[in-house]
């Protein structure tokens, strides 16, 4: 079943039950979304205790365990839904930000 996750004022992220679990556990404060210079919105995760901006973790990315030579493709084009579902694996950075063809 999908959960919505509040991320900032009327926005929310979409991620897996489980998935969502285990981020209760771990974080339980610091999420934010950040806006790409393009005005693309994509989910982050602060990890709290004093890290910075850029140590941050994307969700999509730990979702689905994304080693650092692939890039998650948001399946139907909504960059807050990283449910499992609508996540795959690409090898570049191009292609990760495009809308497969059906």
């Amino acid at each position: 079943m999908p959960v919505l996750i509040p991320m900032e004022p009327e926005d929310h992220v979409i991620v897996d039950e489980d998935f969502a679990q285990v981020l209760a556990r771990h974080w339980r404060r610091g999420w934010s979304i950040r806006r790409e210079p393009q005005g693309l919105r994509r989910p982050a995760l602060i990890i709290p205790n004093g890290m910075r901006w850029k140590d941050r973790v994307r969700i999509a990315r730990l979702v689905t365990h994304a080693p650092p030579n692939r890039f998650p493709q948001h399946l139907n084009g909504d960059v807050l839904d990283c449910r499992r579902a609508n996540l795959r694996l690409v090898v570049s950075r191009g292609e990760a930000g495009s809308v497969p063809s059906t």
